[in-house]
Order: C-alpha cells, then sequence, then structure tokens
C-alpha cells in the first residue's frame, strides 16, 4: 500500500488528537487507504514557528513514507519563507534526533532544553 501525502484540513485533526489545537497549523496530511496515518507540519505560536509531527502507531510501518513527508514539509518552509523553525525530538527516541539532523537542523539549547533549530539559507551576492 502507498502512502499518500496531502494538505491537511480540519477534518484530519480528530484523527490524531481529541484536544483543541493550541495554534494555528499548516500541515501535511499523510493516509493510506483513506485512513489518517499522520499530520506533521508547523505550527505558529508567540511569533515562533514550532515544526511538529503527530502520528499513529500504524504510521511508524511506512518509515519511508515518514521522510518523505518530512522533505515535503521542509520544502513548504523554503517556500514560505518561513527564517526559522523550532522542534523537539520526542523523548526518548533517537531516530527522531536523527531525523531532524537529517532534514536540516541543528542541536541547540533554548531556555535551558534541548531544542532543534532549523535556519533559512539567504544567497548573499
Amino acid at each position: 500500500m502507498r502512502v499518500t501525502l496531502r494538505p491537511t484540513v480540519p477534518a484530519d485533526i480528530p484523527f490524531i488528537t481529541d484536544k483543541p489545537l493550541p495554534a494555528r497549523i499548516q500541515g501535511i496530511t499523510a493516509e493510506v487507504d483513506g485512513r489518517v496515518l499522520g499530520i506533521g507540519g508547523f505550527s505558529f505560536r508567540d511569533g515562533a514557528i514550532v515544526a511538529f509531527v503527530a502520528m499513529t502507531d500504524e504510521a511508524r510501518k511506512y518509515p519511508t513514507a515518514i521522510h518523505r513527508a518530512g522533505l515535503a514539509a521542509m520544502a513548504l518552509a523554503r517556500r514560505e519563507g518561513y527564517p526559522r523553525i523550532v522542534a523537539e525530538a520526542e523523548p526518548g527516541n533517537p531516530a527522531a534526533e536523527r531525523w531532524l539532523l537529517r532534514l536540516g537542523f541543528k542541536r541547540t539549547m533554548l531556555m535551558g532544553r534541548e531544542a532543534f533549530v532549523w535556519e533559512r539559507k539567504f544567497d548573499v551576492e
């Protein structure tokens, strides 16, 4: 089965969480056979852009699709001109850290916590 990626719509949110979203998001939804496997993208909070991923246990069976979705999200970030994106890796999941690094994030400390930051590179002539 092939995982398809598409822009997130409000109807996708209940498949991932039953809580109200704390901020506006721009996301990519992964689905297989009409079932939502996960949503990843960007949350806009207090002037910061925060990367997020929320996925079902079933989604972990599709690591290539997860990576493809991450690449699509970062392409979206570049198209939108986002200057800086902050993320936290899932605690206790070294694969999450490796994935963020592969997507171009750099490990750093922010407010006393380990975080990962992606910064847009601007061409200077």
